[in-house]
């Protein structure tokens, strides 16, 4: 159970006899001293049996007890999204899971063996350090969260089993993959994670859930991704079970973990991968042992280099770029819209509510703007600007500007004047296109604009298009830029017409087709689907208000209009399926199709409107940003096709367009892996105008000079099928108390609430701290306490939202992207009110105790509604709030309470009741008395146990003593603090007494008939306590002191006290060391002989049998009577000596029991079954519970 134990064998109940497993253990133990190997954990007490008699049922479920248990449940980006592991089952089957073995070469297990030796850094380390790299790339995050079995105490009644299987005790180890640090100082904070487990080593279950990983706010979820074993070999272990086992053992792990990697360190690092085939297919198992031996030996290749530089595949993108043929059937956009009119001159091709064109009057339109600019000058590539609005208008003078050998700028009519003057100037325009309504104000204009009038002003003429160059500018289009002024993107023909080449492939539109245009006139999707549908002869439906009008009407224009391509931002679509479910409204009769894109689509819509409506409809996912001529990849669901269940791909890349996956440095990621989404190929634009800072840092020049690639600055991976997965935009990411997260995975997660009609989520930046704030659109006003219980089944706690608006419409650009900004503007006023609102104390301190809470955990929170059963950490307090939160309450309630207080009652309406508790019976500054039970019918004559914690074990190991205890007795727990004085360590300890005497005798002591009860060292304190308590004439009934004990200095340097305290409070136990060897002296010649040889031990030194005696468990009857020679003589109070019966009651022994009798007035010994670290957990602690009532309820 050694956090750092290096080797374990576990043995499996059903293959071995119970008498076997003592030969066995020596065997081990024989097996590894012949060998001279290295301890399993380096430590002076290497070899120690775990044994339970009276609780084998943790045996039969472990069948790891120890070892490296790894667990990470959201990194299903490996090969796929991971369901959660229900079962756990008694084989690896052929049938369920791949096998694949994992062998070094010679020389790189050479390389691992000097690292480990030269860098004293452990196997286990370097394993889990391969592991946390892998992980944080396939997820975007630097922190990676275990899970570490502990000593197995759980029971399979336990309601948590069925979430945690066999297994009873997962604590969270988290590691950080800090891109900052040397990969040495890594490896060091790696090991330092494991470490810092060491204090909960043998926690139970219940306590280890409730007090360690719940209040995290971590949503560590127990089930179980990864798990990993460092064993012997398979040859090694067969030799030591000969002759002891009664059937063939598995040496292998048979729990069923989606994925298993079993290390075997000698004679050489090898193993092997089990997978589970649900999960995995051969292929990516193959891939993994492959991706994990790599970075293993890249992590020890040079540990002075940044983490930051290690990879998961060698080379960078640029290894990977070879020339891209490109197949453009035409050279140029013109010549592909000369074809179509041509060929369907007496076609529609554009129609509105109330007009009509064929693609003749199309191009005649097209000549005559493009006649029109000739006669003025145009220059080729000359930037044109249209302010001519959602219209045919803005058609014909797109194509106009194309046959004029010019590009255009379409500005939408939405935004104001001085925007769109500002455009044009950046553009370089010295042409404006506009009609009367839309033209500029005279405020705006001045003399470089040159307006020509929309409509025909000039008569047609042929325009020769052949001679536009494929290199050619054609169009330039702003971005959405939320903040400052927008990039102006350039397009040349080339790539437009390889994109709608590749489109035009998998669409097949043609000569029938009529697809609604959705989009202002101002983005590169109207751009899309006006240059998609026209140059390939299929209509197109301008109708810019239609959706405004309600999706009844909307459903009927699609009806009217013979609709058969639909294209729709997915917020919108998503809206539309939802108003169709509910209305029962059948899909439009003409649709074939329907198009996808600029966010993410929820898999369950996507599943229902399959189901419902749309099982014959082709369904299309697009991608593709501005900078890369608008669409990049599709995604493709034909009629029949299976939906997805988990996320939702957007695809493969166009042909002539690449994709990759990419880290900060531009190195390659293997599929799965999250990273940054970069495009070559000859969709990628010629980069930003007027710009260069800018195209330098998006548009990449590779070495080769073979075209351009774009970061996209969005964030995604490739699948097992090599489609391109979406997962964000980097600058969508916000991190939240040390955790990534990605606002889009939250709002999709808030829109399968069956009531929420559309939503969005924003990080509020509140001084050095961060919150999430969601918005929503529904019929009722959802408590925020719904949505955390909803949100809480599929995310972590961690990123689930504290704050919760109700919106009308959740602001939206005209390409149906959130408006965050205006929503952060939002969220800050809104918090700024509450603040206001909180940050005075009440003036009537006769204030409701509860309201008082409620408001503290407001203001501290920064959370307009807080609930009183609603749990401080779940909302996301931390750390630090606590320590704001326990001024506050002192502040404002005159009452201080602890941090271990907060852990014990979180929500506001049980600190209240705890702090009422206080004012009822008793509080102090110096010491924390805090009541864990109140018996019933409490008065003067109630027997109440009071245990004085400082250093043997935290409050919450006493709770299971707590609940078992008869409910006429009361328990008070009181804590020591505020020990950071220096002076002489006797000072200290009598500042201590004094102060435990102060919170016993005041006015504000608890009542009833006080017994004091302390546990290991802090029996001794509570000895004193006695003593102290009698001087000052505060009764005291008894004493209960539970296996009283020194201990060595290695518990203490783990706690939580200050350095100046540990070394003090050492300095006093190691004086009484000196002492007790002197009394020990006195002792018979005989007992110390046979102690001796209890222990082992050919001879010892001044102190050394009082190290040793607390090094070895086995005998803590013997060390326990020694301690009696360490205390002063106690005669006013009965005393009861409870200690452990381990098999040692010999005849010697009496002597120390008869000491025991000569320090008290009236002494009872209690024997108790267990050993020293087990009296408090179950099922001894029921005993214990038992011989409490029974003495004091007598």
């Amino acid at each position: 159970g050694s956090v750092s134990s290096a080797w374990c064998l576990t043995i499996h109940h059903s293959i071995i006899d119970g008498n076997s497993f003592k030969p066995l253990f020596q065997r081990v133990r024989d097996h590894f001293e012949k060998k001279s190997a290295p301890l399993p954990d380096g430590s002076e007490r290497p070899w120690e049996w775990l044994e339970s008699s009276s609780d084998k049922e943790h045996l039969s479920g472990a069948r790891y007890f120890a070892g490296l248990y790894s667990m990470a449940d959201w990194v299903g980006n490996i090969s796929s999204v991971f369901p959660p592991v229900e079962r756990f089952e008694n084989r690896i089957d052929a049938s369920h899971h791949w096998r694949v073995p994992l062998k070094l070469n010679g020389y790189t297990v050479v390389l691992i063996d000097e690292f480990l030796r030269l860098r004293d850094v452990k196997l286990g380390t370097l394993i889990h350090a391969t592991w946390s790299l892998i992980l944080s790339r396939s997820t975007g995050s630097p922190f990676v969260q275990f899970g570490v079995t502990r000593h197995c105490r759980g029971k399979s009644g336990d309601p948590r089993a069925a979430g945690i299987g066999p297994f009873a005790n997962t604590l969270p180890l988290l590691i950080h993959v800090n891109d900052e640090v040397s990969i040495s100082e890594w490896l060091i904070g790696v090991r330092n994670s494991w470490l810092n487990l060491a204090e909960y080593e043998s926690t139970p279950l219940a306590l280890t859930q409730d007090s360690v990983i719940s209040p995290t706010g971590s949503g560590l979820p127990f089930q179980t991704l990864v798990n990993v074993v460092v064993s012997s070999s398979q040859n090694e272990i067969a030799e030591i079970l000969k002759g002891l086992i009664r059937a063939t053992p598995e040496c292998q792990q048979s729990t069923d973990f989606p994925l298993a990697l079993t290390i075997h360190q000698t004679p050489e690092v090898s193993g092997y991968m089990v997978a589970r085939k649900s999960d995995f297919s051969l292929n990516s198992t193959q891939r993994l042992v492959e991706l994990f031996a790599s970075v293993m030996v890249e992590i020890i290749g040079d540990v002075s280099k940044p983490v930051r530089e290690l990879t998961l595949r060698k080379g960078r993108i640029f290894d990977s770029i070879d020339p891209v043929p490109t197949s453009a059937s035409f050279r140029n956009l013109a010549q592909r819209l000369e074809c179509a009119c041509k060929q369907y001159p007496a076609a529609c091709a554009i129609s509105t509510p109330s007009q009509t064109i064929t693609f003749s009057a199309l191009w005649d339109a097209a000549r005559s703007y493009a006649s029109s600019l000739k006669s003025k000058g145009l220059l080729p590539q000359e930037i044109v600007s249209i302010l001519t609005g959602r219209t045919p208008d803005t058609v014909a003078a797109m194509f106009g500007v194309l046959l004029a050998g010019g590009a255009f700028l379409i500005i939408s009519e939405l935004i104001p004047d001085h925007r769109k003057a500002g455009l044009m100037a950046q553009a370089g325009s010295r042409f404006y296109i506009s009609d009367e309504s839309l033209q500029l104000a005279a405020g705006f204009l001045h003399n470089d604009f040159q307006r020509i009038q929309a409509g025909p002003q000039s008569p047609a003429q042929d325009m020769e298009v052949s001679n536009i160059k494929p290199t050619n500018l054609a169009y330039v289009v702003a971005t959405s830029g939320t903040t400052g002024t927008p990039k102006l993107v350039m397009i040349e023909h080339g790539a437009v017409t390889n994109m709608l080449d590749g489109y035009s492939e998998v669409l097949q539109q043609g000569q029938g087709d009529v697809r609604y245009q959705s989009a202002s006139a101002g983005s590169d999707t109207f751009v899309l689907e006006v240059m998609l549908y026209l140059c390939s002869g299929s209509g197109l439906h301008l109708d810019a208000g239609l959706i405004k009008k309600g999706f009844a009407e909307f459903n009927q224009a699609l009806e009217k209009y013979r609709i058969t391509v639909l294209g729709l931002p997915s917020s919108v679509w998503k809206q539309w399926v939802r108003y169709c479910n509910l209305s029962g409204h059948d899909t439009p009769s003409h649709l074939r199709a329907v198009v996808c894109s600029m966010e993410k689509t929820d898999p369950l819509v996507l599943a229902q409107w399959r189901e419902n409506a749309g099982k014959s409809l082709l369904w299309i996912n697009a991608y593709g940003p501005s900078e890369a001529s608008c669409v990049t990849t599709l995604f493709l669901l034909r009629p029949g096709d299976p939906t997805p269940e988990s996320a939702i791909p957007i695809g493969t890349a166009l042909p002539g367009t690449r994709v990759f996956v990419t880290d900060p440095l531009m190195r390659l990621l293997p599929h799965g892996f999250i990273g940054e989404i970069v495009i070559g190929g000859s969709g990628v634009g010629r980069g930003y105008l007027g710009d260069l800072q800018h195209t330098r840092e998006k548009f990449i020049s590779p070495p080769s000079g073979e075209g351009l690639l774009y970061r996209t600055g969005d964030q995604g991976y490739l699948d097992e099928n090599g489609r391109l997965v979406f997962s964000g935009r980097i600058d969508n990411q916000v991190k939240i108390r040390g955790y990534r997260v990605e606002l889009e995975e939250i709002e999709l997660a808030i829109g399968q609430h069956s009531e929420v009609e559309d939503s969005a989520v924003v990080a509020l930046e509140k001084g050095e701290n961060r919150d999430l704030v969601a918005y929503y659109c529904s019929n009722r006003q959802i408590d925020s306490s719904e949505f955390r219980a909803f949100l809480s089944k599929n995310l972590p706690a961690a990123i689930i939202p504290r704050i919760y608006y109700r919106q009308n419409a959740i602001p939206r650009t005209d390409l149906g992207k959130i408006k965050r900004k205006v929503l952060t503007e939002d969220a800050r006023n809104r918090f700024s009110r509450i603040k206001t609102s909180l940050v005075a104390p009440p003036s009537d301190m006769e204030r409701p105790l509860d309201s008082v809470i409620v408001g503290i955990f407001q203001e501290i929170l920064g959370i307009p509604e807080v609930g009183p059963d609603e749990n401080f950490f779940t909302l996301g307090g931390d750390s630090l709030n606590a320590v704001r939160l326990q001024i506050q309450v002192e502040t404002m309630t005159d009452f201080r309470i602890t941090g271990s207080d907060l852990f014990r009652y979180p929500t506001p309406s049980s600190l209240a009741a705890h702090l009422a508790t206080l004012k009822a019976f008793g509080k102090t500054r110096r010491c924390i008395l805090s009541p864990l039970k109140i018996p019933d019918n409490y008065n003067q004559n109630t027997p109440v146990i009071v245990t004085v914690l400082l250093f043997a074990l935290p409050l919450h190991s006493y709770h299971k003593l707590v609940e078992s205890l008869d409910s006429s007795i009361g328990f008070y727990a009181l804590e020591v603090s505020n020990l950071n004085e220096e002076g002489d360590v006797a000072d200290i300890k009598k500042s201590i007494l004094q102060s435990l005497v102060e919170a016993l005798s005041g006015e504000e002591k608890p009542m009833g008939k006080i017994h004091l009860f302390g546990y290991s060292i802090d029996a001794l304190l509570v000895w004193e306590l006695a003593s102290a308590l009698n001087d000052n004439s505060a009764p005291c009934e008894s004493v209960f002191l539970l296996e009283p004990s020194f201990q060595s200095e290695r518990p203490y340097k783990r706690s939580n006290l200050p350095e100046l305290v540990k070394k003090a409070w050492y300095r006093f136990r190691y004086s009484h060391s000196l002492e007790f060897s002197e009394r020990f002296s006195l002792v018979s010649s005989a007992v110390i002989i046979k102690t001796r040889q209890l222990i082992d031990m050919k001879s010892a030194g001044k102190n050394a049998i009082h190290e040793v005696l607390i090094h070895n468990d086995s005998h803590s009857r013997i060390r326990n009577s020694f301690t009696s020679h360490l205390i002063s003589k106690q005669d006013s109070v009965k005393v009861y000596l409870c200690r452990c019966r381990d098999g040692h009651h010999t005849s010697y022994l009496a002597s120390y029991d008869a000491h025991w009798k000569e320090l008290a007035a009236e002494l009872e010994i209690v024997d108790l079954v267990g050993n020293h670290s087990e009296l408090l957990q179950m099922p001894q602690v029921k005993i214990l519970a038992k011989a409490f009532t029974k003495k004091l309820i007598s």
